[in-house]
């Protein structure tokens, strides 16, 4: 969800390289449809540096959600507890409840087994599995999320919507060529421009673990359909997802070294 107010701290140098260096082949994102009576369990496989990426709703885990919740820890219920609307609560159990068996089916391990750390940035972790990463995505309900072995992603979905502060909040986060890239375009483009600026820029951000103090000078908007930044002696590239209107997505990954 994007905050009334973002503050990121960011603490490396980093320069953008060019666009489309280190580019995957195309980035497929499997669907849990609507209807669906069971997960695309076995169907989940690394190719390479490629990562895996899925999408669903959360009224499309609805019938799974005995399954689901079959999953979770007292912790986890105690989480979605404290969430004041019941439809939070749901959501909430019905994407740790997916996490945990998508992770099930990767590690072959049972899911209820599987320990989920927080890091210092807020960004969980598998304890016990160091070399399989992952990252959750969560608006107006649709769920997306991204596993990668060995380097790290960063994933985020936003439902586009119009924001009364779009333009205050442009300024506070993104770069000066790229709140001018959005003024200058036709009214009918300028909020697809600032999903797309600010999916890629959440999606970065989730990726490195940290956040951005510098962050006019970074121009998301400089390349259509990827960007490359080095960042800390690692490179990182932002593609945009293709998923169904009213959405916007981006994935950012960590690039193999050389």
């Amino acid at each position: 969800m994007v905050p009334r107010e973002a503050v990121l701290v960011w603490m490396f140098e980093w320069s953008v390289i060019f666009a489309g260096a280190q580019k995957f082949m195309p980035l497929d994102v499997l669907e849990i449809a609507a209807g669906t009576d069971a997960l695309p369990l076995g169907q989940l496989k690394f190719c390479e540096q490629q990562p895996v990426l899925v999408q669903t709703t959360v009224e499309s885990l609805l019938p799974l959600a005995t399954q689901l919740e079959a999953t979770l820890t007292a912790n986890e219920f105690d989480r979605a507890n404290r969430y004041h609307f019941s439809v939070d609560r749901q959501a909430f159990l019905a994407r740790r409840g997916l996490l945990r068996l998508l992770l099930s089916d990767l590690l072959e391990q049972p899911a209820d087994r599987i320990e989920i750390g927080i890091g210092s940035t807020g960004k969980p972790f598998l304890l016990n599995h160091s070399e399989l990463h992952f990252n959750v995505s969560y608006s107006a309900g649709k769920l997306l999320i991204g596993f990668r072995q060995s380097k790290r992603i960063g994933v985020d979905v936003e439902v586009m919507r119009t924001l009364s502060e779009r333009r205050e909040m442009a300024r506070q986060v993104f770069s000066k060529s790229d709140c001018a890239t959005i003024e200058d375009a036709r009214s009918c483009e300028q909020n697809k421009l600032f999903f797309r600026a600010w999916t890629r820029l959440e999606s970065f951000v989730k990726a490195t673990g940290a956040g951005l103090t510098d962050r006019s000078k970074i121009d998301f908007l400089s390349h259509t359909d990827s960007i490359e930044v080095s960042c800390g002696g690692v490179n990182w590239l932002t593609e945009d997802l293709e998923l169904t209107r009213p959405f916007a997505a981006a994935v950012t990954l960590e690039c193999p070294a050389g």
